[in-house]
């Protein structure tokens, strides 16, 4: 079945691992992909750490599909999701990286995706959200504006939970497509994310 410009057909897989970043990170992958690709499906794949906080409650008021799991790697996590009937076209993507714009936006022969698709493999389908390139998803492990990832990853406090604005004077189309995203994000996490 081809793909649709939404998302209809398409698989898309969130690993994550269970920490306060990852939570918050998957949260704002997950809403971005609900925004600007509504019909695909998604599921969250989380590596069971030390589960000594209450996290990713979110994924049962969004009714977003999650299963915890003893640490795997990455191909054993695509394994798994695989037998609970997520097959291909399965696109992986990180937590720490948010879906701007559909595929009608890009450059992207979509229609044919097809198999495991690994964005870094793909600069149409992932590329630094401080670049112009015109992608489907942009990371921002390198920030965006003024937020700066290192700050928060590892921290005990969330970035989503803050009233703090991240916008810079010089910002990319795709930060100020995330900034869009996140403004929006914030007050919604702020009510999914509690025990």
């Amino acid at each position: 079945m081809q793909i649709s410009s939404l998302g209809r057909n398409l698989n898309i897989l969130i690993p994550c691992d269970y920490t306060i970043s990852h939570n918050w990170m998957s949260f704002f992958c997950w809403y971005s992909i609900s925004k600007n690709l509504p019909e695909a499906s998604v599921i969250i794949a989380c590596n069971r750490n030390k589960m000594d906080k209450n996290l990713f409650f979110w994924t049962r008021r969004c009714k977003i599909k999650c299963v915890f799991h003893k640490t795997i790697d990455l191909a054993e996590q695509i394994s798994l999701v695989k037998k609970m009937g997520f097959g291909e076209p399965l696109l992986v993507v990180e937590p720490g990286t948010v879906c701007i714009r559909d595929f009608e936006e890009t450059k992207i022969d979509y229609q044919n995706l097809s198999g495991l698709i690994l964005p870094q493999n793909h600069s149409d389908i992932l590329s630094d959200c401080k670049d112009s390139t015109f992608s489907l998803f942009v990371s921002y492990k390198n920030g965006w504006g003024n937020f700066v990832n290192s700050k928060w990853i590892d921290s005990e406090r969330c970035p989503l939970l803050s009233n703090l604005d991240f916008k810079s004077s010089e910002m990319t189309v795709n930060e100020s497509r995330i900034r869009n995203l996140w403004n929006s994000t914030k007050f919604l996490f702020n009510n999914v994310s509690r025990g």
